[in-house]
C-alpha cells in the first residue's frame, strides 16, 4: 500500500521510467478498503487494520521533507528490540497506563519516497475520551479557547482548581513516566505535544496514555551502558 502522494513520486522517479515504459511495472490505482490521514498527515489509519501506515511524503510539511530515511526506520525497529528487555518490561509494568506504540518493520522499494513504517493501531473503534494533546491545547482561531477550556466548560467545571487538579493529573499521568524513563533507562522520547495521545475519563482528567513516533527516539550513554 501507498500513500497518494507516495505513489504520484514513483510515477515521476526516472530509475523507475524505463521498468514503467518496458510494461515490468504497471500502476494499479486506488484498491482496497479506505484509509484515513491522522492528525500527523503522513499517517493513515482504519479501522480494520492491526497497523497505521506511517509513509513517507515527497513533500515538505513544517521544517523537513518527510521522507523516511533508513536510519529512523532502523531506529523504530531498535526500539521494539529495547522495550522488550526485562528492564523495559518492568517500567512498563509500573507504569501500565502509558503505552508507546511499536513501529517493528517498514517495507518499500525503490527511492526513499516509496518507504513506510507499521505503526501499532490500538484506537479500532471510535473512544470519546481520545485526544490528541496538540488538538485538545490549541486554541480554536474563532473564539480564542482551547478545546480543552471548552469542553470543561460544558461540564460547568472550569475553574482555576479544576484546571490545577488536571495539570497534577497530566504531570503524574504523562509527565513522570517519560522523566523516569530518561533518568533510569536512558531513552529520551520526542514527546511533543503531537506525539502524545491521551484518553480522558468523565471528569476529563487523563487516564491512559500512547506515545507516538518510535523513530523519534534517542538514547543515552545510560542506556549503552544498561543495555549494550
Amino acid at each position: 500500500p501507498l500513500h497518494p502522494l507516495q505513489h504520484r513520486a514513483l510515477l515521476d522517479d526516472p530509475e523507475l521510467a524505463a521498468g514503467l515504459r518496458r510494461g515490468e511495472l504497471r500502476p494499479l490505482g486506488p484498491r482496497g478498503r479506505s484509509w484515513s490521514p491522522t492528525s500527523s498527515l503522513r499517517t493513515l489509519h482504519a479501522a480494520h487494520a492491526r497497523w497505521m501506515i506511517k509513509a513517507s511524503l515527497p513533500i515538505r510539511l513544517t521544517n523537513s521533507t518527510r521522507t523516511l530515511a533508513q536510519l529512523e526506520l532502523d531506529r523504530g525497529v531498535l526500539l521494539g528490540r529495547l522495550l522488550a528487555q526485562p528492564e523495559l518490561e518492568a517500567w512498563a509494568a509500573r507504569f501500565a497506563w502509558f503505552r508507546i506504540l511499536r513501529e517493528p518493520t517498514w517495507f518499500g522499494f525503490g527511492p526513499l519516497a516509496s518507504r513506510s513504517a507499521l505503526r501499532e493501531n490500538p484506537f479500532r473503534s471510535p473512544e470519546p475520551g481520545i485526544e490528541l494533546l496538540a488538538t485538545l491545547l490549541q486554541d480554536d482561531p474563532r473564539s480564542g479557547v482551547s478545546r480543552l477550556v471548552t469542553r470543561l466548560r460544558k461540564t460547568g467545571e472550569a475553574t482555576p482548581a479544576r484546571a490545577h487538579a488536571w495539570f497534577e493529573t497530566f504531570l503524574d499521568r504523562v509527565l513522570v513516566p517519560i522523566v523516569a524513563l530518561q533518568a533510569e533507562q536512558g531513552l529520551l522520547l520526542s514527546a511533543h505535544q503531537q506525539n502524545l495521545i491521551l484518553d480522558l475519563d468523565e471528569q476529563l482528567l487523563p487516564t491512559r496514555v500512547w506515545f507516538r513516533d518510535a523513530q523519534g527516539s534517542a538514547y543515552s550513554r545510560l542506556a549503552q551502558q544498561r543495555h549494550g
